[in-house]
């Protein structure tokens, strides 16, 4: 029989040579002194044990009572111990050993006494010294390689039969290695003795499912892991319900050739991941066809959460042509996506000569609700294949990924993409560090504050400096701060406008200037264009004006007693006032030429019509040239009821075809202006006409010819 002190092992032990444990037995024997929190438990050559719950036991060595000197402190008051606890009420309980590695058994009974069970009571009257209520305690199993009353995680879960919100249970792990497929209830908790000797493994299936129903559940120190031989191998499944893993390792690898495997297949449900490593290493390669890892799977629904913090991620694909996603987000009609990544480290390496695809985040979903918050990620190959750092494409255009201070390094790729956002999405980068030297694919939207590479600054939006004035000029200040150009000392944007269209230096434009009222020209005046770079000379030319460079008229009013025109060329035209020249006396036939008056309206053009046209009709001479000129053919033309081809000849006694390639009419009409063959009919020269072929008997046909007039 051993006295109760009736104290919870939750706590911090402080002693020596006590060791703190997650959870266990501790037992002490001697003179001591051990802080509890706010208690203090001191004892005088008694003995101090607590069993797998954490409850105290105080007292001499197998003794009834507690020794003399022995006290329990609450809180600052010191009780001594060989009071009655309870109301003068002994609590005492039997301790059944539960031998070497297994834990004690503790039975009793607490005497009626009207205060509430989870009360501890030190002293009697007004000296009794209470503790606070205390929370419900959760019920908890072990499971051990040997020595405890489970060897095996499965048995121990399905020996639970009344966990509920009220009464949650732990299983506490002990180290060693577990090969079995576990599947989860709610309010239920596996907990290891830490995630470097304490695994739970399989070769085939789900490691750990978390079935529907699952609410309140948790995983911490343990491994999982999955070493799968053949395609469909997952670690841990999430399907609803609420699941949190802590201090966790999940674990996947494989040798064999073609596997494709998962960490997390993630349908539904509420599921935290915190201080946990993944890793993902398949070093199978040589499969007959692609494979597609999506190592972290999300389906997109109302029901689906990851959270995801403080974790380290590694993944290792040895096969050239896979497809390798990091965290792939799918599509649910008319659902959308919740995720926080917060503070992680991805690296993920694709071996040897890649050639497939891999990406870090691939989400199809839509939705606002995908944060990525302070990670860092680096992907990396060997010279090979193609990465994107984030590619969103939604599947109804509306997605959104919201970014904010994350490392992405995409580099050693054949092509190395940092995002890829599709039409009708948004990627929000706030402070985002990308490095990726094929840059981006934007068909949507990116409004980015970001650094796209190494020394850059990228803003999509608006800068709005509060220092600065509106509506003025920039510029910096002797601190290298941007600062407004104030308008009365620099120019204003009106006054900067007055330059606009200046093409070089503008002092040297406005000294290349005449002045515009009186000018004196010291030398010939040239009108360049008007009159083909020739001098027009007057010492007492009256009034010569233009109304632009290329409509120039002489006042007829004002008398000219000399016009010089040394030897012009009128290259466009001249508008001369009724009147102004005797074209009967002082203008000689041969002087002003057609030439130097031609333009676009002295273009001509002529046709010909005539019916049942064959293929052996070969017309000589449809028209001559009978002026001195020579006539330019630019554009040959036809038209037909049916299909025939044609064409001109120019003959000066050998005829010579004036294109190269045959004019087609194909039932309609047919045109050639890109003539490369003999198109000047020259002054007495002949236009002949040759049908050459023609299909499905055409009745009529009309064929014209347009050109120019020259000299």
């Amino acid at each position: 029989m051993k006295k109760l002190i009736g104290i919870a092992l939750a706590l911090l032990l402080i002693a020596t040579p006590v060791e703190a444990k997650r959870f266990g037995n501790v037992e002490v024997e001697g003179t001591f002194d051990i802080n509890l929190l706010d208690c203090t438990v001191n004892s005088n050559g008694g003995k101090l044990t607590t069993d797998a719950d954490g409850t105290v036991i105080c007292g001499d060595d197998n003794s009834a009572a507690a020794a003399s000197g022995d006290s329990v402190t609450v809180n600052g008051t010191t009780v001594d111990t060989t009071a009655n606890f309870l109301d003068n009420t002994v609590v005492e309980f039997d301790i059944a050993d539960g031998g070497a590695g297994g834990p004690d058994a503790v039975t009793g009974t607490i005497a009626a006494d009207g205060i509430n069970d989870t009360h501890i009571d030190w002293g009697v009257g007004a000296g009794q010294v209470s503790m606070a209520d205390m929370p419900a305690r959760q019920q908890s199993l072990t499971v051990c390689k040997s020595g405890c009353a489970y060897s095996v995680i499965q048995t121990a879960i399905d020996a639970i039969g009344d966990n509920a919100s009220d009464k949650p249970y732990v299983i506490q792990i002990y180290p060693g290695t577990y090969t079995e497929n576990v599947v989860m209830e709610e309010y239920v908790s596996l907990v290891g003795f830490d995630h470097e000797t304490t695994e739970i493994t399989s070769a085939s299936g789900v490691t750990v499912t978390a079935p529907p129903g699952t609410s309140d559940a948790s995983i911490s120190n343990l491994t999982l892991t999955s070493t799968p031989t053949a395609d469909g191998a997952i670690v841990l499944l999430m399907t609803t319900g609420e699941l949190d893993v802590y201090d966790t390792y999940l674990n996947q690898t494989s040798a064999t050739a073609g596997v494709e495997g998962m960490l997390i297949d993630h349908n539904a449900g509420e599921l935290t991941l915190e201080h946990c490593d993944l890793n993902y290493d398949l070093d199978g390669n040589a499969a007959v066809s692609a494979q597609q890892h999506n190592i972290i799977d999300v389906l997109a629904s109302s029901t689906t959460s990851l959270v995801m913090s403080d974790c380290d991620y590694f993944a290792d694909i040895a096969d050239v042509d896979d497809i390798a996603k990091s965290i792939n987000i799918a599509h649910a009609a008319g659902e959308t996506a919740v995720l926080y990544l917060n503070n992680n480290r991805f690296k993920q390496n694709m071996s040897g000569a890649y050639t497939g695809t891999c990406s870090w985040l691939y989400s199809l979903a839509d939705g606002t609700d995908i944060h990525l918050i302070s990670n860092s990620l680096h992907l990396s190959s060997a010279q090979n294949g193609t990465s994107y750092g984030i590619l969103l494409n939604s599947a109804g255009d509306a997605g959104e990924i919201h970014s904010t201070a994350n490392h992405i390094q995409i580099e050693d790729f054949a092509t190395n993409y940092g995002l890829s956002i599709a039409s009708g999405d948004t990627f929000f980068s706030h402070f985002d560090d990308v490095v990726a030297a094929s840059g981006n694919i934007v068909a949507g939207t990116i409004t980015a504050v970001q650094s796209p590479s190494d020394g850059n600054f990228l803003v999509t939006g608006n800068i709005t400096p509060t220092a600065l004035t509106a509506s003025e000029i920039v510029i910096t200040d002797a601190s290298k701060n941007l600062a407004s150009a104030a308008v009365a000392t620099y120019p204003s944007l009106a006054e900067l406008a007055y330059v606009k269209g200046a093409t070089s230096a503008i002092q040297g434009q406005i000294d290349a200037k005449s002045p515009s009222d009186s000018p004196t020209f010291t030398t010939a005046f040239t009108a360049t264009g008007l009159i083909g770079d020739e001098d027009l000379q007057s010492e007492d030319f009256g009034e010569f004006t233009c109304a632009g460079e290329d409509a120039c008229t002489i006042d007829d009013s004002v008398a000219v007693t000399s016009w010089n025109l040394t030897t012009p060329t009128i290259t466009t035209s001249i508008d001369l006032p009724a009147g102004a020249i005797n074209t009967a006396t002082e203008i000689a036939a041969d002087i002003i030429t057609h030439a130097q008056i031609i333009d676009t309206d002295q273009a001509d053009t002529k046709c010909i019509w005539f019916e049942d046209p064959t293929a052996d009709d070969d017309f000589n001479s449809i028209w001559a040239n009978k002026t001195a000129n020579d006539f330019l053919i630019t554009e040959l033309w036809c038209e037909s009821d049916q299909t025939l081809d044609f064409d001109l000849q120019v003959d000066d006694g050998s005829p010579a075809d004036v294109s190269q390639t045959d004019v087609q009419c194909a039932a309609g009409e047919g045109e050639d202006t890109s003539l490369d063959g003999d198109t000047t009919v020259a002054a007495g020269e002949e236009l002949d006409l040759i049908i050459t072929s023609v299909a499905n008997t055409p009745t009529w046909v009309s064929i014209c010819f347009t050109g120019n007039w020259v000299d």
